[in-house]
């Protein structure tokens, strides 16, 4: 070793009394940032009338998760799993949860010696409420035939709709009215095939977005043929 003295002092006035050599070990590492996707999962129940959102409905802040450390230690990381949780929920959720880091195998990556950008992640996820919904026709007078004296059959009656708990409510308790149809262009036994209206607060989770109307005239109307000798235009 070499001692390095005091600005002043000369080598000839300090007397070395004791020293010795040894080994001083460690370790050079590269390091490395990146960043790796967040994924959210529901593990919580919903109450009766409710469905949770699918996977794709939860909204993330940030969108990733940035990692500093140890180029091995970081590469470990496939990606931060949030896990949001909750009984017999009525409401969409949203607030600040902690995360986990996952490596390649699915296994969680316990007190592994990196920094991250953020403690905790802002996620968003909906609940939604649902409803079975009747399905009808508004059936308009025209061509001698009033609504009394017209029926209708429809392939589907009903529908099953998700959405917020207040556009649920908006639209239970009340039939949905699906297509007007004008007495005075339709026959006996004509079918009319229309899309389902929803409003965009709603989902249909029934799978059926059409259906078809079959209308009845039940014998209503008769017909007759008259000679007509005097025509004008």
């Amino acid at each position: 070793y070499t001692a390095s003295l005091p600005s002043g002092v000369s080598s000839n006035q300090a007397e070395f009394v004791s020293g010795g050599t040894g080994n001083v070990s460690f370790t050079v590492a590269r390091y490395a940032t990146r960043q790796v996707e967040i994924r959210c999962e529901f593990t919580g129940t919903v109450a009766d009338g409710y469905l949770p959102g699918a996977k794709d409905e939860f909204i993330c802040a940030p969108e990733r998760l940035t990692i500093s450390g140890r180029s091995d230690l970081v590469n470990q990381v496939a990606y931060a799993r949030v896990t949001v949780d909750g009984e017999n929920l009525t409401s969409s959720i949203s607030g600040e949860f902690p995360f986990e880091l996952i490596g390649a195998s699915g296994n969680v990556l316990e007190n592994l010696d990196v920094e991250v950008d953020s403690e905790t992640i802002y996620v968003s996820y909906p609940i939604l409420a649902t409803a079975e919904i009747q399905l009808a026709v508004k059936l308009i007078p025209g061509g001698g035939v009033s609504e009394d004296m017209a029926t209708y059959k429809l392939s589907t009656e009903k529908i099953t709709v998700a959405g917020s708990k207040e556009a649920v409510a908006a639209i239970s308790g009340m039939p949905l009215i699906i297509e007007t149809v004008d007495l005075a262009d339709v026959e006996d036994g004509d079918q009319i095939k229309c899309i389902i209206p929803l409003a965009d607060e709603l989902t249909n989770i029934s799978g059926i977005t059409d259906v078809t109307i079959t209308i009845q005239l039940n014998g209503s109307l008769q017909t007759r043929i008259i000679n007509a000798t005097n025509i004008s235009v």
